[in-house]
């Protein structure tokens, strides 16, 4: 029986090259630098040549029990191999990634790049790989020389350097893409560095010398952490997964213009993708999930891409990386920037996180809309209480509304899961109210501080969404007294130049355009006194032209003058 040699085929390198790009290369060789226990890395490139140098444990000579040496193991495409004895960071499966990155950044017709290596045992090698022009890579073997400590470059007690001694074309005539390079090596262990500090294993990574910083102080609004678990199905047994959440909100993009981090980054230990809300299936199933849950239809959907625009940080789970499915892959695919849609723990993961990011956003758009809204209808409130004073002697007693308490209703028995749901949204609900707009320092584990409740008399804190001034507007209880109906909404583009109307297909009840111009501009300018001003001729505005349908505009004038010169200083006194 004849046996059939398996053989890899030379294009196999270019075919990798694809799935990633120029500054992706550097990342998987210096993930290398990082599982032989170096405890740093530096990369230099120039015009004609780059070199990655690291201080790790270097290629070892002798073999194992298996037979293979260190450079043996190396050069297996597809088989990756722990060379540290279980003790070192594992960030890699496949066995290609260190090749792979030479060959990225190496001529696409003369690929050549070596490696310098001093291991533990005090010996020194070098290593040539030029493979152009051969068919099969199985054919090619790369020259092996030991040289002396005398002739190594090394100068650390062991250590590897690999140097790109031909750079790719477009490399010489365009040149390096320096600020990607930089940004995607500290966005790509923009969390595992910190971590890894924390554990006392200090790395630093030095790109043309310069030191790259890992500590992320984020301008805008952080989130408490939030942990989160999610169920999957694994070839027939339920297991289980853990998610962290650690985000910020910032309200302004360019604060974050030369920052390494831009986006919401999914991460195991390092980074995998950025996250996108671009599930249409998922996002309006996870929607209709959270109406049901919350038993009231999703106001504002079309402010969750903006928020979800605003928020940048980590999803990180460890099992995307460590949960290998039935061939012994992990969910993380081929080229390590992306995950695999086939993988049993992907869909239940995603699934997951779309639930608690909407649920936050949510909540953050229902309090930052419910907030200025309470703060507006307590002006209006105030307003409208003393309009209703004003017109008391005239029979307009068909106009005014009295709040009534509404009936308790016995809340129902809650199942556990329910009660878990519950608590979980109530914790969301209490992070978009810490949500506050301010600096604060990524590290690994910082302690969470929720802050103060403030004491009876203080002052409520300005919120930037809000002008100072209204603060003392914000959650007021309305008074339960005789006031105006009114409603408060924005009456779409195609009506923004008109103020006010009338609701008369319910009882009388005037709705006020906060859509339009000059409200806008009123509150914009953190002035209650001006939108009470604005309020008060509105309201009396309709009044006088619901009694009387046949009102001149100098009827109109004369009631609002009226208005002026009898509560001018109170609505004063009352909005300032």
């Amino acid at each position: 029986m004849e046996q059939i040699k398996i053989q890899t085929g030379a294009n196999l390198s270019r075919l990798l090259q694809s799935t990633v790009n120029i500054p992706q290369a550097f990342t998987e060789l210096v993930k290398n630098s990082i599982q032989n226990f170096s405890t740093f890395c530096r990369i230099d490139f120039n015009d004609t040549c780059a070199t990655i140098i690291d201080d790790g444990q270097g290629f070892d000579h002798e073999k194992d029990e298996n037979g293979m040496s260190g450079f043996e193991k190396y050069f297996v495409f597809g088989n990756s191999y722990d060379m540290t004895g279980g003790k070192g960071v594992k960030l890699g499966q496949m066995g290609i990634g260190g090749k792979l990155a030479n060959d990225k950044l190496s001529n696409e017709i003369d690929i050549h790049w070596i490696i310098e290596t001093k291991n533990i045992h005090g010996k020194c090698f070098i290593v040539e790989y030029k493979p152009s022009g051969v068919e099969f890579l199985n054919d090619y073997s790369p020259e092996l020389t030991e040289i002396s400590p005398e002739e190594c470059s090394i100068l650390t007690e062991s250590g590897t350097k690999i140097t790109i001694a031909t750079l790719k074309d477009h490399i010489q005539k365009e040149g390096w893409p320096s600020g990607q390079i930089k940004n995607e090596l500290c966005t790509f262990f923009g969390f595992l560095l910190p971590q890894l500090e924390k554990e006392g294993k200090k790395f630093d990574l030095i790109l043309n010398g310069e030191s790259l910083d890992f500590s992320y102080k984020l301008p805008g609004s952080n989130v408490p952490i939030i942990r989160r678990e999610f169920e999957y199905d694994y070839y027939g047994e339920k297991r289980t997964s853990n998610i962290e959440f650690r985000l910020s909100l910032i309200y302004n993009r360019g604060l974050i213009k030369n920052h390494p981090l831009k986006n919401i980054e999914i991460i195991s230990k390092v980074k995998i993708c950025s996250l996108n809300l671009s599930d249409q299936d998922l996002l309006e199933s996870t929607l209709e999930w959270l109406e049901e849950k919350n038993k009231e239809e999703i106001k504002d959907k079309d402010k969750i891409y903006d928020v979800f625009n605003k928020l940048i940080g980590f999803i990180s789970c460890d099992d995307l990386s460590e949960v290998m499915d039935s061939t012994g892959m992990p969910a993380k695919d081929l080229s390590h920037h992306g995950l695999r849609s086939d993988h049993p723990i992907t869909n239940p993961f995603y699934e997951r996180v779309y639930k608690v990011l909407l649920e936050w956003i949510v909540e953050y758009i229902k309090l930052n809309s419910e907030e200025k809204m309470n703060i507006l209808d307590a002006l209006a409130d105030e307003v409208s209480s003393m309009l209703a004073e004003y017109f008391e002697d005239e029979d307009f007693s068909d106009l005014w509304d009295t709040e009534e308490e509404e009936d308790d209703e016995e809340p129902e028995e809650l199942t556990e899961e329910e009660k878990k749901e519950e608590e979980e949204r109530k914790e969301l609900e209490k992070f978009a109210e810490l949500t506050i707009d301010k600096e604060w320092v990524f590290e690994p584990e910082p302690e969470e501080e929720l802050e103060p409740e403030p004491e009876e008399d203080e002052e409520p804190k300005p919120e930037d969404n809000v002008p100072p001034l209204w603060n003392k507007y914000k959650n007021q209880k309305l008074k339960q007294s005789k006031r105006l109906r009114y409603r408060i909404i924005d009456f779409g583009e195609e009506e923004s130049k008109s103020m006010s109307k009338v609701d008369d297909i319910s009882d009388f009840t005037i709705l006020i355009n906060n859509g339009n111009p000059k409200f806008k501009r009123f509150y914009e300018e953190n002035s209650p006194f001006l939108l009470s001003l604005h309020i008060s001729e509105l309201l009396i505005r309709e009044i006088s032209m619901y009694k009387n349908p046949l009102a001149k505009p100098a009827d109109l004038d004369e009631a609002i003058s009226d208005f002026y010169s009898n509560k001018y200083a109170q609505i004063k006194k009352k909005s300032e």
